[in-house]
């Protein structure tokens, strides 16, 4: 969804972890600003084993296949 912070540095979308730049993923893990199930869940997306829920799926079909 669109942002409105005002933020020089602002992506101007609000999305999952999937949706940051990975520059900006890069920093992140080097400073340590990631939750646990985040860290879990980027290694899972790196691995390839993530599976998307059933609930995302649903809810991209509600929004007419937006992602």
């Amino acid at each position: 969804m669109p942002c409105a912070c005002g933020s020089r540095k602002c992506r101007k979308i609000l999305g999952d972890i999937r949706s940051i730049p990975k520059a900006q993923l890069g920093l992140y893990k080097k400073t340590g600003a990631l939750q646990r199930y985040m860290k879990t869940l980027l290694t899972e997306i790196e691995a390839g084993t993530y599976q998307i829920p059933a609930y995302e799926y649903e809810a991209l079909e509600t929004l007419g296949g937006r992602g």
